[in-house]
């Protein structure tokens, strides 16, 4: 199973006219219960007839064409049917394409976002972005995704703004609610066939409780503090972690089920020889369960020393910023090239901070270790010091920062990346933790 990418429409018509033509077409065939050639003459009255893709269209809108003499009406349009109100079937429409391809909208959303760095977008734009190493979901054709536009501006998922499309009415209804999803978790969900099963609740409807609530108050502590690293003196501190009763309100005030660290059930695959190392051949295990490997962070530590020299400073003799942040990411990319054995991309930088300034002549010494680990995507934590040329000269910090990277596989998509070590903290729950309370307050507040 996977998710659908071509979403047909109607020829010879507007946007606007999409939804109020599904609801005469469901009363038609609610009325009629014609057979097929009844139902074509009449769409063909209606000039959004088209021979090459007609009964694409009726597939697509789940319009059961197994019987050609008696043609039923169809759960999507029986649905429509129902509801008088303009919103609420611009509501069913929305959950339903976004059953049919979550990838696609999470990606538009998280583009047109204006609060989290996106902006206002050409369609042209947002099909680079869907068309990138950054998009999980599988490659559409430029027509297909203009279909997909089309039905977007029919239930004001978008609007127009000058020549740029922004959110429109829809889509800040459900804005919160797509905020809150993590495209790992869409992947995990794909590959437990979780896409394609729609089913439509209206706003306010209540749903039994998930027993997977019950386990919240037993899960284990987020970690606070990795071993690995020695803390560093004047960093910035990191935002003070939420107790367990204070992520478990704001859990609940998002709707988000409690985090769970097992992997999706995956086929055991013959393993290729690979070369490693003999010395870190004991770092990487396997676990029965999943398949999935476990890699210790000792593994991929990477350390690189810079002298700055004066091709490397700008006016007042110190590093440009953007210099810096070049080394670093190199250092990074190492790191997490090293943890997931294939190519990797920066896909992230949070929070860099420039403590002191580093000098013509200094030695610059960086260190980057894996973070947390998601499903195709590493954080890798970047310690800089500096060293002076004095004789009593002592290492001091001067920046830090988290750099997130995607590993990319043989087809050009993102992949899965090992584990790390059992007897090793992820420093990532913590932070999405903090991240969650944050998000809950910000909701709250609004």
């Amino acid at each position: 199973m996977s998710e659908r990418t071509s979403f047909p429409v109607f020829p010879n018509i507007t946007a606007p006219q999409y939804v109020q033509t599904l609801v005469q077409l469901g009363a038609f065939l609610e009325r009629e219960n014609p057979d097929f050639r009844s139902l074509r003459e009449k769409l063909r009255s209606w000039s959004i007839w088209e021979r090459e893709r007609g009964k694409d269209v009726l597939g697509f809108l789940m319009v059961p064409l197994e019987d050609l003499d008696s043609i039923p009406t169809g759960r999507l349009l029986t649905e429509l049917g129902n509801i008088d109100e303009l919103e609420a079937q611009h509501d069913l429409l929305f959950s339903f394409f976004n059953d049919r391809n979550p990838f696609l909208m999470k990606t538009i959303f998280t583009a047109l976002d204006a609060e989290n760095d996106g902006r206002i977008q050409s369609t042209n734009e947002l099909y680079k972005i869907v068309t990138s190493y950054i998009y999980p979901g599988q490659r559409m054709t430029l027509p297909d995704f203009r279909d997909w536009i089309s039905w977007m501006e029919a239930i004001e998922v978008i609007r127009l703004v000058g020549i740029r499309w922004g959110f429109g009415e829809t889509a800040k209804r459900h804005l919160s609610k797509i905020q809150q999803i993590d495209i790992e978790e869409l992947v995990e969900d794909f590959n437990d066939g979780m896409f394609n099963k729609w089913v439509y609740e209206a706003p306010g409807a209540k749903t039994a409780p998930n027993d997977d609530s019950a386990q919240t108050a037993d899960a284990p502590e987020p970690a606070s503090v990795d071993e690995d690293f020695e803390d560093l003196p004047d960093m910035p501190s990191e935002a003070p972690i939420p107790d367990e009763a204070a992520i478990a309100a704001a859990e609940a005030a998002l709707g988000i089920e409690p985090e769970s660290d097992e992997l999706p059930a995956q086929p055991e695959q013959e393993s290729q020889p690979t070369e490693t190392p003999e010395k870190k051949v004991e770092s990487t295990t396997k676990t029965p369960a999943t398949g999935r490997p476990k890699r210790a962070k000792s593994a991929s530590r990477t350390h690189m020393t810079e002298m700055v020299l004066p091709s490397h400073t700008n006016a007042m003799g110190t590093v440009f910023g953007g210099v810096m942040m070049s080394w670093m990411d190199i250092c990074a990319a190492i790191c997490a090239r090293r943890h997931a054995r294939c190519p990797v991309v920066t896909a992230a930088v949070d929070e860099l901070h420039f403590l002191r300034p580093v000098q013509l002549g200094d030695t610059v010494l960086l260190e980057a270790s894996v973070a947390s680990v998601g499903f195709s995507s590493m954080e890798i934590l970047v310690k800089v010091a500096r060293e002076r040329t004095n004789p009593d000269a002592i290492a001091e910090p001067t920046t830090e920062a988290y750099f997130t990277f995607v590993a990319i596989g043989s087809d050009g998509k993102p992949c899965q990346v090992p584990g790390l070590s059992e007897d090793e903290k992820d420093l990532g729950k913590a932070r999405r933790t903090a991240r969650l309370t944050r998000r809950a307050e910000k909701c709250q507040n609004n």
